[in-house]
Parts: C-alpha cells; structure tokens; sequence
C-alpha cells in the first residue's frame, strides 16, 4: 500500500513539473516577443508588400550593408583590441581611452 501511494504522489509531482515547464510558448522567455527573431518578423511583414516594394525593401537593405561595411569593421575591430586588452593581466584604463579607444572614436584619432 505504501509503494503505491509513494509512486502515485511521484507521478503526480512529475505531473505537475512538466505541466508548467512545457505551458510556456515556445522561444518567448521575458522578451515578450512571440518567438520570431527580427529576420522572420521582418519577412513576415514583407509578405504584405507588392513585388516592387519587396525588390525596393531589398535593394535599401543590400545598400545600408553596403554603405556601413567600413564602420560595422571598424567597430569589430576596436571591440577586438578593447576586449584583447581587457583580458591581459592589468588592463590600463588611461591606456585604452587615451589610444582613442573609446565610443564614438572610430576614426583611431586622439579622444578629446
């Protein structure tokens, strides 16, 4: 009798674990969005759009990517040596802002 009151209250409890573990919607987690990256959001609305607008929409896209190629670089490569120097064993901050490393100096010219 006691082994299957323990078994049954053991299902139960697995029962109820996996019930609220598997009600939540999938991918949502707190972002409150409905699991759609900004990739599949932005193809979903493009379903709406005429042919025209979609060659339009993409002809901006692959201009943007083209215009900013040498910013998009250039941020990577200051994270790049900002995160290379962070890393070593004593990280000089006066170091890293006084080379022009820092926010909004992509140019490698002297913070002022």
């Amino acid at each position: 009798m006691k082994k299957s009151i323990v078994l049954i209250i053991s299902l139960l409890a697995i029962a109820v674990i996996a019930s609220s573990t598997f009600s939540w919607a999938h991918r949502q987690g707190r972002s409150g969005h409905s699991g759609m990256s900004h990739g599949e959001c932005v193809n979903h609305a493009g379903k709406k759009l005429s042919q025209e607008q979609r060659e339009q929409l993409s002809a901006l896209r692959h201009r943007f990517t083209d215009e900013t190629v040498e910013t998009r670089t250039a941020i990577a490569n200051l994270y790049n040596e900002i995160n290379m120097k962070m890393k070593t064993s004593g990280p000089d901050r006066n170091e890293l802002v006084s080379n022009g490393n820092c926010p909004g100096n992509l140019d490698n010219s002297p913070a002022k």
